[in-house]
């Protein structure tokens, strides 16, 4: 090889070392963002649509702050005591990830980032050399973990409770501390008319990007998502949640049917002939004709809704054996039946102590035991196991949108003998005690285990 060829390369390689352990110099910001980690308030808040940066731009805040080297502002020289807040650990992993990235690894003398487990200690944080202090706290645990305490800085990377307000704001006080906001609010997170109004009287600052090509492109840079990227984007979440997402409200707005991406030219009979990999989902209710389950299959791409049970709602209430006897005939117009390996989902136990009913993934497998007189550990090539969906870690909007997106992608198809499935699709606008949402709620379930346990590739528009 060319000498001259050689040192570009090593220089490249340099310079490949280089912007990776000085990632935070080396990156770039959009306007929006720059006007926010600008602005001086000791209140303030960055307001915007999915994938514009806010969560980025947070751990460059934090970072910044405990090294004493905010380009942007003037902030309280180090050492600082600060506190990130979220709903849970998972859920502020990404920023966990962020910051440990952007921190200069030589200046640090407690921390660590762990895939999968976020930031190293109980609580996770991260010390400097400089006597600098982050910690990761929940909103429920805050109040017991930090009571009394007084903060230089303290960052919310998710919506707060309006009850949480008064008490993160006194650990300000006797040094002048600040307060910063970065969030995208959605249909689950607590409402936040109370911060609204705080913003419109001036109390807090507020600086708001909705998602627009403008809003992914740094100053001097490439935009990292594309127009048409955008708005498959948008396209995959529900109507309900379209503005928040893109930073244009503050609240739900609904408007007609949600799962809008689905057609009529998505109801078939043509399954492949390959092996498929085949699940259940289910829904329990007490209410007549409220019980649901969903029987799904995939090739790794695409999903077909095969057969659902839904019993009739005119009906009388039906025993967790009459749910059984419902969901077989539904796997048998497949051509299944229990001893089939199949991925089983159901939701948790619904109950009624006036009627003194209960629904159970337990009561289910138990009244399957007894029409096969098997164990369940006998039925199928290993035992019959319900799994409960984790609704803390994911959303039912996620779900939802992910059922859309794979509409979106022609990549989830529904066989005609689902009527009421295809009804619920149809009709569904957004209320959590329509009925229609209950077979959706069987066909997210096992949707997303598909894809947790990677029998189903995620939506190519959210994966991006």
């Amino acid at each position: 090889m060319d000498s001259s060829w050689s040192s570009v390369i090593d220089l490249a390689d340099q310079v490949g070392d280089l912007s990776e352990e000085r990632a935070l110099d080396y990156t770039r910001w959009t306007p929006g963002v720059a006007e926010w980690l600008s602005d001086p308030s000791p209140y303030r808040v960055l307001k915007g649509g999915n994938g514009t940066g806010k969560t980025r731009a947070h751990a460059a805040e934090l970072v910044w702050r405990a090294e004493g080297r905010h380009p942007f502002r003037r902030t309280h020289r180090p050492p600082v005591k600060m506190v990130c807040y979220g709903y849970s650990f998972s859920a502020m992993e990404t920023i966990m990830e962020e910051v440990w990235r952007f921190v200069d690894k030589s200046q640090v003398i407690y921390g660590g980032f762990d895939p999968g487990r976020g930031c190293r200690g109980k609580p996770p944080r991260i010390t400097w050399r400089n006597g600098s202090v982050l910690l990761f706290l929940t909103y429920g645990e805050s109040t017991e973990a930090y009571a009394g305490k007084t903060l230089h800085y303290q960052g919310l990377d998710e919506p707060m409770p309006e009850s949480k307000w008064g008490e993160v704001r006194s650990r300000t006080r006797g040094v002048q501390g600040e307060i910063g906001m970065t969030f995208t609010p959605t249909p689950e997170a607590p409402p936040q008319v109370w911060l609204r109004e705080k913003c419109d009287k001036g109390e807090v600052s507020l600086t708001n990007i909705p998602l627009t090509l403008d809003a992914v492109t740094p100053t001097g840079g490439r935009p990292w998502m594309t127009q048409a990227e955008i708005e498959a984007l948008i396209a995959s979440w529900l109507p309900l949640e379209r503005d928040m997402r893109r930073g244009l409200s503050w609240e739900p707005i609904t408007s007609g049917r949600q799962l809008d991406a689905f057609e009529e030219r998505h109801i078939t009979t043509a399954v492949p002939t390959v092996e498929l990999r085949g699940g259940v989902g289910i829904d329990h209710g007490i209410v007549a004709g409220r019980q649901g389950a969903m029987v799904v299959a995939t090739d790794g791409w695409s999903i077909w809704f095969l057969a659902e049970y839904r019993p009739d709602k005119k009906g009388p209430r039906t025993s967790p054996r009459q749910d059984a006897e419902g969901i077989r005939k539904a796997l048998k117009e497949v051509g299944w039946d229990f001893d089939t390996d199949l991925l089983w989902m159901g939701d948790r136990a619904a109950e009624s102590q006036s009627w003194g009913t209960r629904k159970s993934n337990g009561a289910l497998v138990s009244a399957i035991e007894k029409i096969l007189n098997k164990r369940r550990e006998e039925i199928g090539p290993s035992g019959l196991w319900i799994r409960v969906p984790n609704k803390q870690a994911i959303s039912p909007w996620h779900g939802f949108s992910m059922l859309n997106s794979l509409f979106i992608e022609d990549r989830a198809w529904v066989h005609p003998r689902c009527v009421n499935f295809i009804e619920s699709l149809r009709t569904w606008e957004g209320s959590p005690r329509d009925p229609a949402k209950d077979l959706l709620d069987g066909a997210r379930y096992i949707t997303l285990r598909l894809i947790e346990v990677h029998d189903l590739r995620p939506p190519d528009i959210l994966l991006r």
